[in-house]
């Protein structure tokens, strides 16, 4: 009996211990998207966090010295950083990796490139992609978000064992359960968040980078790159089994936000972020005529063959109001 005590004892505090941590656990709101999320780690300790292992990285892998390389990261991350609105205290590290493709944003706003991803980016507007993308895990906490949803699968793990008991006659049967809740809640639990995450942030990817005066339509170019490269290594897998979604997935999703982040889409100081860098000059006011009977709206497009390199521009009308259209593969300006 006195067994069975302290058995019902371990399985109360487990419990209980459940209990308090749901119930103090914070609720924070993504930005732009509103999911709310379950959090278990004060943003304090999360930034401190961040930051020690962004300075341990920073000493076990060399740092790129290349100016062209890091004026670029500069110029690009600072911007993308602007467009979150976040008070973070921002830095941009180029690690001299070219075998790694590879780019990170850890808790308040350390940003790791590593070059190898430079040679997938190939352009600026490339290269606001993928910071965007992981400046969004930043601003989402989804760091934290994982932190606690790791918390939560080990302590329901804790439960389950205090509840199958013990005895010698059932380890067996009890071996299967937890050998059946870890698979479950890895495939039916964790991967499906972690890819959950990764869309969630490439939505929001896309309107930091429309912020930031990128056109968020070379995301698209950027991923079909990144599959294309992929591919030719053999890199296929199964989503199921995968932390992030399929490339042919992820650039299906990203074209259905398109019409979202092109809303936010605001080109500096009236001019468009070059894919090759920089800025140019922006869209030239040429009088059109107008199509008859048509009134213009924000969820209208204009389509427009480029005659240069033959590439579909869809431009907002809302963008468009009469001027001539600047080609965003080639750069050419045409009527």
């Amino acid at each position: 009996m006195k067994g069975i005590g302290a058995h019902l004892n371990r399985f109360a505090v487990a419990l209980l211990t459940a209990a308090v941590l749901i119930l103090f656990s914070g609720c924070y709101t993504i930005p732009i998207t509103g999911r709310q999320s379950m959090i278990l780690l004060d943003e304090g300790t999360e930034m401190q966090m961040g930051a020690s292992s962004y300075a341990e990285i920073r000493k076990k892998t060399k740092i790129s010295t290349d100016p062209v390389i890091n004026a670029q990261v500069q110029r690009v991350g600072k911007r993308v950083a602007a467009a979150t609105g976040l008070n973070y205290n921002w830095e941009f590290t180029v690690f001299d990796d070219p075998e790694t493709i590879n780019a990170f944003c850890l808790p308040g706003g350390k940003v790791g490139i590593h070059t190898g991803i430079l040679k997938i980016t190939q352009n600026d507007a490339g290269l606001a992609t993928v910071i965007a993308h992981e400046v969004a895990h930043a601003a989402a906490r989804h760091g934290a978000e994982r932190y606690s949803q790791d918390m939560m699968l080990g302590l329901g793990g804790a439960v389950l064992g205090e509840a199958l008991g013990g005895a010698d006659e059932n380890k067996k049967d009890d071996e299967k359960w937890k050998v059946a809740y870890g698979l479950g809640s890895t495939l039916f639990v964790a991967l499906p968040h972690s890819r959950m995450q990764e869309s969630e942030a490439d939505r929001m990817g896309l309107i930091y980078m429309g912020k930031a005066g990128y056109d968020p339509r070379e995301a698209v170019a950027l991923w079909e790159r990144f599959k294309a490269y992929k591919d030719k290594q053999g890199q296929s897998r199964i989503e199921f089994l995968s932390t992030h979604p399929t490339d042919e997935r992820r650039i299906r999703d990203i074209k259905a936000h398109l019409h979202e982040a092109l809303r936010y889409h605001r080109p500096v100081a009236g001019k468009e972020a070059s894919p090759e860098g920089g800025a140019t000059t922006g869209l030239v006011a040429v009088p059109v005529a107008k199509p008859a009977n048509v009134v213009p709206t924000a969820t209208m497009f204009l389509k427009a063959k480029c005659p240069r390199c033959g590439k579909v521009n869809r431009v907002p009308f809302s963008a468009y109001r009469g001027q001539s259209i600047r080609c965003y593969s080639c750069g050419r300006t045409f009527k």
